[in-house]
């Protein structure tokens, strides 16, 4: 009978258009999430690179060959390399969301087509069979109670069914032809990520040449930078043999009072023996005060504020090649932050002053204590704390030394864990 061939179409079609459209959503929301990830990144790196293109612009002729500049053109191409990489990712995002809507309009045009020739179909047989056959006498013709009852809900279920349709058509057409607006804006998209992706590897090129220059220029002043090296590795050297011997100091005087109040206690022979015999290995945690501020500065790892207000890092923690000394390497036991002139320094984390010291060749140092946890601001020329103050999160240091060599403001930041763990600034700050 004709009712039940048309009620299992139209189902059949109406179910088609809503998984249709519940896809076209699932994949909408998706879609802008990864593509706004990769938009943040690319805005990001814009800015990084903005930044140390206007560093490179402010420096001097003469200052164009040296080793702080060419760190500063190291950093570029860097930057420059991650934003190709970026610009790559987001034109296969926007390639791969072209094609995958392209088969979703191409198949719900397909759909919607199917849906209007099936429903004017129908309209055609109702019509031509109008006579002989009609909902009303359709109902009466039921065999028993129960299949009149059926027949009554398809013939409610065809009445809306021929209101709504029309509508839904409409809509879904809309869709459609919105869909296809954003497919080509997407076009224009592409061909814009494209072009900027051709800007920056010739940049990038560009960038490559001139490091080339000044690292030729560099490599003809070798005995010039096998001394400056030196130096560099001696004052190193003086201070971290300085915050080495504040922090076992530190540790010492952590120890001798647990003994105390140990003994002030009146705790068992046998755990005062064991407490003096861990002592040597203890790290700064002897009170609830001191964990917790631990702690503390522990659970805000990436979260850092900058221990300057603006700047950027020219060298980078741990071990790495010179920039053009052939098989030798530097041992960067923090960051140093290339800022502006006159820049003050500021804590990191709350936490108590353990030490001012001067360090010939490298200005001063002030070591702060959080814990278990140092950190360390050195090449300061100027020092507003003195030892035992407490500082706030922010709350100035001292000011930004000028090196030597280049003549640019810089500091160098360390972060220490007690005994004598040293850990990577970059991983504790917030990045930039």
């Amino acid at each position: 009978m004709f009712p039940s061939k048309y009620l299992r179409r139209i189902l059949k079609l109406s179910s088609i258009i809503l998984f249709c459209s519940l896809l076209i959503v699932s994949s909408e929301h998706s879609k802008a999430q990864s593509r706004a990830e990769l938009e943040h990144q690319r805005r990001q790196k814009e800015k990084d690179i903005e930044q140390i293109k206007k560093r490179l612009s402010e420096t001097g002729r003469k200052e164009r060959k040296t080793l702080s500049y060419l760190n500063d053109l190291k950093e570029l191409i860097s930057q420059r390399q991650s934003l190709i990489s970026t610009l790559q990712n987001q034109l296969n995002a926007i390639t791969i969301h072209i094609e995958t809507e392209s088969d979703i309009v191409s198949a719900l045009d397909n759909d919607v087509d199917n849906l209007k020739k099936d429903y004017a179909k129908l309209l055609y047989y109702m019509y031509k069979n109008r006579k002989s056959v009609n909902l009303v006498s359709f109902v009466f013709a039921a065999h028993s109670f129960n299949d009149a009852l059926r027949r009554m809900e398809f013939v409610r279920f065809y009445t809306s069914y021929r209101i709504t349709q029309v509508e839904l058509i409409e809509k879904t057409e809309a869709s459609l032809a919105s869909r296809i607006t954003d497919l080509k804006a997407e076009e224009q998209s592409k061909k814009e990520v494209i072009a900027s992706l051709d800007e920056e590897e010739k940049s990038l090129e560009s960038n490559k040449q001139e490091q080339n220059e000044v690292m030729k220029k560099l490599q003809g002043d070798e005995k010039k930078l096998r001394r400056e090296l030196a130096d560099q590795q001696r004052v190193a050297k003086q201070l971290d043999k300085a915050i080495r011997n504040v922090i076992a100091k530190e540790i010492a005087e952590a120890n001798r009072k647990s003994r105390k109040e140990n003994r002030k206690n009146r705790e068992p022979e046998e755990s005062k023996g064991k407490a003096r015999k861990n002592a040597p290995n203890e790290v700064l945690a002897p009170t609830p005060e001191m964990a917790e501020l631990s702690a503390r500065f522990a659970e805000n790892r990436s979260r850092l504020p900058w221990p300057v207000e603006s700047g950027a890092i020219i060298e980078h923690f741990g071990v790495h090649a010179h920039p053009t000394l052939d098989k030798v390497t530097v041992n960067c036991n923090g960051v140093v932050i290339k800022t502006p002139q006159g820049s003050k320094a500021r804590c990191i984390f709350g936490g108590k002053v353990t030490a001012v010291i001067s360090i010939p060749g490298a200005n001063n140092a002030v070591i702060i204590n959080h814990g278990n946890y140092f950190t360390v601001y050195s090449n300061l020329t100027q020092v507003f704390v003195h030892n035992g103050q407490k500082l706030s999160i922010k709350e100035e240091i001292g000011t930004a030394g000028v090196d030597k060599i280049t003549g640019e403001s810089q500091m160098e930041l360390e972060i220490w864990k007690a005994p004598d763990e040293k850990l990577d600034p970059e991983k504790w700050i917030l990045r930039r």
